[in-house]
């Protein structure tokens, strides 16, 4: 028997990424490179650290320096250069040029276990600013996992391998929803680090310039990363998925007002839903949905941005839902 409540521990409890999302932070971010704030984490680079906190227009949420993002959920998320042109002169740490990239990397909660299928998600969003010079989108962002943590690097050249656990072979262009890379792979070594980022060098990063100019400098936004080896917790699905654009889940009226119609695709029975708003917090709650067109009354649910995640024992969706009265 499947019930909302078990799904609900199982999206927190099974990640073995701790502060996936970015909220745990020891100060918040009042500049750029600032990931040190952030619990957890560490930089390879400069990546950059943006939370709702903050009170400099460069580096909060959802307005920063990198445009408009909301957070695919929580009030926080960081960014980080995938491909840097050699006109603006990047270097690595013996003054020659090398291939620009920035990584974010932490240690898991435990090791994995040799022999065990794990499943692995990000989030991701394309940033263009004209601010900070980012104009292009890449393929290639991934996940590498590690035995050892990696050393520093401004940049790292040594990350650069041409190879990485879970890629993105697509270039990913969208600038207005989060779009996941997921994958899966069975642990061959008890691996204690991920790592995020774009591993390949220049030659093996296809791009697309998004504007006129003829750089390329290319900056995305991360969050909610996961692994978990219970298929319900990461999104399962080799490759590139757009949740807000899942073909078979339909949402009607968005905004809505009084009544939110969804149409649910056939995942399975016992289907539940809960609606979260941008802090997480669950403001409803129902179970016992079917495929095929259901009902919810928001009639009695504040105005706002609210995340609705569908769940049955085969899969999980998500759509983002304005709430007007």
């Amino acid at each position: 028997m499947f019930y909302c409540f078990s799904l609900t521990l199982s999206w927190g409890q099974s990640n073995l990424i701790p502060n996936p999302s970015f909220e745990d932070m020891i100060l918040c971010p009042t500049s750029d490179d600032q990931l040190y704030n952030c619990v957890g984490w560490d930089a390879y680079g400069s990546p950059d650290y943006f939370n709702s906190c903050s009170v400099s227009p460069d580096v909060s949420v959802p307005y920063n320096w990198g445009g408009y993002q909301q957070p695919s959920s929580g009030n926080a998320y960081v960014a980080i250069g995938t491909f840097g042109d050699p006109v603006f002169g990047y270097q690595c740490s013996d003054s020659t040029y090398c291939d620009s990239r920035e990584y974010i990397g932490r240690s898991l909660s435990i090791p994995m276990t040799v022999g065990t299928k794990y499943f692995v998600s990000i989030k991701i969003n394309l940033s263009l600013s004209n601010s900070i010079y980012c104009n292009c989108a890449t393929n290639n962002i991934g996940i590498l996992f590690s035995v050892n943590e990696f050393d520093f690097g401004i940049p790292n050249p040594t990350l650069i391998r041409n190879e990485a656990h879970i890629v993105s072979s697509a270039i990913v262009t969208d600038t207005a929803g989060w779009t996941t890379i997921s994958g899966t792979l069975i642990a061959d070594s008890a691996y204690q680090y991920i790592t995020i980022g774009n591993f390949f060098d220049d030659p093996n990063t296809t791009v697309q310039i998004m504007d006129t100019n003829t750089y390329c400098n290319s900056y995305y936004y991360i969050d909610d990363v996961c692994v978990s080896d219970d298929s319900l917790t990461c999104i399962s699905s080799v490759g590139v998925n757009t949740l807000n654009a899942l073909a078979n889940l339909f949402c009607y009226p968005n905004p809505a007002i009084d009544q939110l119609n969804v149409m649910i695709p056939d995942i399975g029975d016992n289907i539940c839903a809960e609606l979260r708003d941008s802090k997480g917090k669950i403001v409803m709650s129902t179970t016992n949905l079917f495929p095929g067109l259901n009902s919810l009354n928001v009639a009695n649910i504040e105005c706002g941005i609210y995340y609705l995640k569908l769940g049955s024992a085969q899969s999980i969706f998500s759509k983002r839902i304005l709430i007007i009265h």
